[in-house]
């Protein structure tokens, strides 16, 4: 878990990152609007029925085969991005070469 002051540091970062793309980017600018009012839909509903989350899920992933996970969790340390409510169970995926294990071709 960071600390207090590293927690700020994320933050700031973050922000100033997403205003730079909202600046440049209309379509960036939309998208974020559109994360930030599910991020209060998310809270709202968390805060109404008394639970932030709910750690049991199903997936059924829209591809075949054997991928690897490079990034995602369902705890604070692994998650992709803890903070922000529709991210937090994210994962990202990466299909291999089963002889070389390389993620590309060439």
């Amino acid at each position: 878990m960071p600390t207090p002051l590293q927690t700020i540091g994320i933050l700031i970062a973050y922000l100033t990152s997403v205003t730079i793309w909202m600046l440049f980017n209309l379509h960036g600018l939309v998208l974020t609007l559109r994360q930030a009012a599910g991020q209060v839909v998310a809270q709202w509903r968390g805060l109404r029925h008394g639970v932030a989350y709910d750690e049991s899920f199903t997936v059924q992933l829209p591809f075949h085969g054997r991928w690897k996970v490079v990034n995602g969790g369902v705890d604070p340390p692994t998650s992709h991005s803890w903070e922000l409510i529709g991210q937090r169970y994210a994962y990202d995926f990466v299909i291999g070469d089963e002889a070389t294990g390389l993620s590309y071709s060439g």
